[in-house]
């Protein structure tokens, strides 16, 4: 992985921290990770399902998992204010996201 919002072929320390977190229910890593149910999905073709730039991967991967907050606030207004903040279309993102929590 590099750091490509420089164009810098160095290794990113925030996309490898988005990979550890992957498989901890907390952070959108691990939703994502298993959307759908190949979780090869690349970048790019997850980027197209969300309507965002391929570049926020890493930043869509280390915010909270939407419904982790504490009580008072609800998964639709963490799907809101993360698709505000990284320009991600919020049906697709909440979609997503449900998707996941169907899964055993």
């Amino acid at each position: 992985m590099t750091n490509e919002t420089k164009n810098d072929p160095t290794p990113n320390p925030l996309d490898a921290l988005a990979a550890r977190v992957s498989s901890d229910p907390f952070f959108l890593a691990s939703v994502l990770a298993t959307y759908p149910a190949r979780p090869s999905l690349e970048d790019a073709e997850l980027a197209a399902v969300l309507g965002c730039a391929v570049g926020v991967r890493t930043s869509l991967r280390l915010c909270r998992r939407p419904g982790a907050a504490p009580p008072g606030r609800t998964a639709a207004e963490d799907v809101a204010a993360i698709a505000a903040r990284f320009g991600v279309a919020a049906a697709a993102l909440r979609q997503v996201v449900e998707e996941s929590d169907k899964r055993p």
